[in-house]
């Protein structure tokens, strides 16, 4: 992993933006996976006032909170719609997403699977650090999910900003695995916040451990992770 330290949450986006645009400039067929949430909205819009054609780009939505209504505005789906799809103009056959209340969830990431089988691989897959260590949705268990699946929230998931600020309940999510993650060739890790300090203080220490899948990050050999100092409370070494 290659660690990169930012004063602050602008300078961080414009650098995630940055990354993002080398990723997927020049190829015939970009594709991006994204994850929602706070940590890399910046970086969202700055790629939407750059005013650059992102028309050509896949989408592929990381994960999404289980049994809500699709435009209910808890939703990742929400989300990425109001802030990447309209924004860059991404037409709908250009994006592979989960439904957030199907009515056979486990069919749904069956579904899933078979979409990620017909396009290509990521060029980049944009994460999140959760509180708890995950990446996408998979949270910290005994056995971890390789491919799309269901997966039961622990209680700090279920807290999320994007649930509380809308007063939305969601005990399950679907999202891609972590062999599904590690596929693209480059991983974007943005973290920010000052729940995020433990979890990234563990990613910290090289080894890899399903009570911390972000750890899992560790076997991709092109993982960049941008850290945003001042919200997360993280000193920036002195070498960066």
């Amino acid at each position: 992993m290659q660690f990169h330290y930012f004063e602050d949450y602008p300078t961080m986006s414009e650098a995630a933006a940055r990354v993002f645009t080398q990723a997927t400039t020049g190829k015939d067929t970009p594709v991006a996976c994204l994850a929602t949430g706070g940590s890399p909205l910046g970086m969202y819009r700055h790629l939407a006032e750059s005013g650059a054609d992102y028309s050509g780009l896949t989408i592929i939505k990381l994960d999404e909170w289980l049994g809500l209504p699709m435009d209910h505005p808890a939703t990742c789906e929400y989300y990425l719609r109001r802030e990447v799809l309209e924004p860059l103009g991404i037409p709908p056959e250009r994006y592979v997403r989960f439904h957030s209340s199907p009515q056979d969830p486990d069919a749904e990431a069956a579904r899933m699977n078979s979409e990620l089988a017909r396009i290509p691989t990521p060029d980049i897959c944009v994460l999140g650090l959760g509180r708890n260590g995950h990446i996408g949705l998979n949270e910290p268990a005994p056995v971890l999910n390789p491919l799309c699946h269901r997966d039961q929230l622990e209680e700090s998931s279920r807290g999320h900003a994007m649930l509380d600020r809308e007063q939305a309940n969601a005990t399950e999510g679907l999202t891609l695995g972590i062999a599904d993650i590690l596929k693209a060739d480059r991983i974007l890790l943005l973290v920010s916040g000052e729940e995020k300090k433990q979890s990234f203080k563990q990613l910290c220490q090289p080894g890899i451990t399903n009570q911390l899948p972000a750890s899992m990050l560790w076997l991709h050999p092109g993982v960049e992770v941008l850290v945003e100092c001042h919200s997360t409370g993280i000193p920036r070494p002195s070498m960066d």
